[in-house]
């Protein structure tokens, strides 16, 4: 595939605003990604039949190509092309369905992205009380974790202690360690999570003094006041 060709297939693609699966949105942005999403589905039909039909151009193309070829060699007349005026012709008819199908899903794009900021508060605050319960899950889940593992190596310990008595008793015959060391790794993550808090704070702070969607986006950089685990 050329450059040309490759940029022509992206560029054929609706531009749809990124939206996150399973998130609760507002209900108006909820409704609009479901119109954007059967829109979309009704554009890819199309444009897969777009592209059956441009197949369909070159092998028609290669047909009259043979029989071009062939008449030639015969002493015979140019056929003229015999089966490319049709697949041409279905080819734009696919093209115009297809245009019109990914102008419909890039307009309720541009649609699903004014509700999108018409609801950004609602969004943010729906974000931040999403990672503060996904944090309390994991801490949690890492702690439960821990103890397991610290229950499983004091039942370890337990239960080896006779074989370290024995280790004693067989030193002429069967000599070895009666230490048996734990191979391998095992350590717990960082629990902290200060930099998802940290962020969750700040959007807090910008969102009290009611600047978070008011000021351009290069005027607030959290980042910067965020530290790094």
């Amino acid at each position: 595939m050329s450059a040309n060709e490759e940029w022509a297939g992206l560029n054929r693609h609706p531009n749809i605003p990124t939206v996150i699966e399973g998130f609760e949105y507002p209900k108006p942005v909820q409704s609009l990604i479901k119109k954007m999403d059967s829109a979309y589905e009704i554009w890819a039909e199309a444009d897969t039949a777009l592209a059956e039909a441009e197949y369909e151009v070159s092998e028609a193309k290669a047909l009259d190509a043979k029989l071009f070829a062939e008449s030639i060699l015969e002493g015979l007349e140019d056929p003229g092309e015999v089966h490319t005026p049709a697949a041409s012709r279905k080819l734009k008819g696919a093209e115009i369905l297809a245009n019109a199908r990914r102008a419909e899903v890039n307009k309720i794009g541009r649609e699903l992205e004014e509700v999108l900021r018409e609801n950004a508060r609602e969004i943010t605050h729906t974000a931040i009380e999403n990672a503060r319960e996904a944090v309390t899950i994991w801490q949690e889940a890492i702690l439960e974790a821990s103890r397991i593992v610290a229950d499983a190596s004091a039942a370890r310990y337990q239960g080896l202690m006779g074989l370290r008595e024995v280790s004693s008793y067989t030193r002429g015959i069967y000599g070895f360690d009666g230490n048996f060391p734990i191979s391998g790794s095992l350590s717990v993550p960082e629990t902290s999570e200060t930099r998802v808090k940290k962020i969750c704070e700040e959007l807090e702070k910008l969102m009290d003094r009611n600047v978070l969607f008011a000021i351009p986006e290069a005027e607030v950089n959290i980042e910067e006041t965020v530290p790094v685990d």
